[in-house]
């Protein structure tokens, strides 16, 4: 899953009070998260130390990456265009680009760890209770926010606010940075927290940025949303999230089936030309031949690994000779004709173990005029066109 934030989505004050502060008619993207700042903030407790109830340690926002992110604010800051009491938008995508329900909130201060706090306990709790595994989220600052996600849990679990069973949960989702924003990023953080570079379950094959693609979705109307009343904005921003998903799952059906008709076509097409009539049957006779192509054990000395060392030495010899003069052209070559010297060395070393093997005499060592070179040779091509 993707989070981030945006800010075009944001509302001016004192717009709709015409119509009487009518509740939206569409919750279903606002879910708990949403619910929950909204009671801290009407108690004043949103600030991070407050939801933390315990001071923050001056080093919870580094997370040992030396990256400068405006957006990384652990405090609250009542920031925003205008006299804007709506200043944008939390939300996150699954690894298709589809919204995710429950997880948007609507952000009265600027961007800072406690709506992502909040966003991701919510999310992951009600994912675990419909039998879902996360696994991995991607945020911009995810290395900064991975250290204060660890204390959170631990907070809440000394409070008995969650059970040791969910706190344990929590704990195994992994806090990523997405590719695009993981490049400005030193190379020891990109190592740790970049998912192009994190082994695990789809951590290699999503690209993070899911939820900037969704944004854009929404960035024509932006600037008209901000003049909405607080039920009519929310309704429309359910109405359109809900239409996102809705294209997003046919385009993936439609992408599905092209894919599987271009593979059928693939595959008739490679059957009508080699002449096969029934691909089960030859796909039989040709296992059975690679089968009888193989002549002895992979341990075992064999002719053609004889030709390749002949092949070799030769090649690794004529470098060597015409090393000096390649080298007054490109010194930067001296250090790769100084390793040929050694491999040269122990190519002839195997060549002689090789030729004891098979019973070769140096003084009638294969030449690339005879026929068993030849023929072994031609093998040892079929082979690597096979692999």
């Amino acid at each position: 899953m993707s989070l981030d934030v945006v800010n075009k989505l944001g509302r001016y004050d004192f717009q709709g009070g015409a119509s009487n502060h009518p509740s939206p008619r569409l919750p279903h993207y606002y879910g708990e998260a949403s619910v929950e700042h909204e009671r801290c903030s009407a108690h004043g407790a949103a600030a991070l130390a407050d939801v933390m109830a315990a001071p923050v340690p001056d080093d919870d926002d580094h997370g040992g990456c030396p990256a400068s992110f405006k957006a990384a604010c652990m405090e609250s800051k009542h920031t925003g265009p205008g006299n804007c009491d709506i200043t944008g938008m939390l939300g996150g995508t699954c690894s298709h680009g589809a919204p995710v329900a429950g997880t948007f909130i609507d952000l009265d201060t600027s961007e800072n760890f406690t709506y992502y706090l909040l966003c991701m306990l919510s999310t992951i709790a009600a994912a675990l209770d419909a039998g879902k595994n996360i696994g991995d989220i991607y945020i911009d600052f995810g290395c900064k926010l991975k250290k204060t996600w660890a204390r959170y849990v631990d907070t809440l679990e000394e409070r008995e606010e969650i059970t040791s069973e969910l706190a344990h949960e929590l704990s195994q989702v992994r806090v990523l940075v997405d590719w695009l924003h993981a490049n400005t990023h030193d190379l020891k953080c990109q190592l740790e927290n970049r998912g192009r570079f994190t082994t695990g379950a789809h951590a290699a094959t999503v690209v993070g940025e899911m939820t900037e693609q969704l944004w854009a979705m929404t960035k024509r109307l932006g600037n008209i949303v901000r003049y909405f009343g607080k039920a009519q904005r929310r309704d429309w921003v359910e109405g359109r999230l809900h239409s996102i998903t809705g294209r997003t799952r046919v385009n993936i059906v439609r992408l599905l089936d092209k894919k599987f008709k271009d593979t059928q076509g693939l595959k008739n097409y490679s059957a009508a030309a080699a002449r096969v009539a029934d691909l089960e049957a030859a796909r039989t006779s040709f296992l059975e031949h690679m089968k009888r192509l193989k002549l002895r054990p992979d341990n075992q000395p064999t002719e053609m690994e004889y030709v390749r060392l002949l092949v070799l030495v030769k090649e690794l010899t004529n470098l060597n000779r015409h090393g000096a003069w390649m080298a007054v052209v490109s010194p930067e070559l001296t250090f790769s004709l100084m390793g040929n010297v050694k491999g040269v060395e122990e190519a002839n070393r195997k060549l002689k173990q090789l030729e004891v093997d098979l019973g070769i005499r140096r003084s009638s060592r294969w030449e690339p005029t005879t026929a068993a070179f030849q023929d072994h040779l031609k093998k040892l091509k079929e082979r690597e066109i096979r692999r």
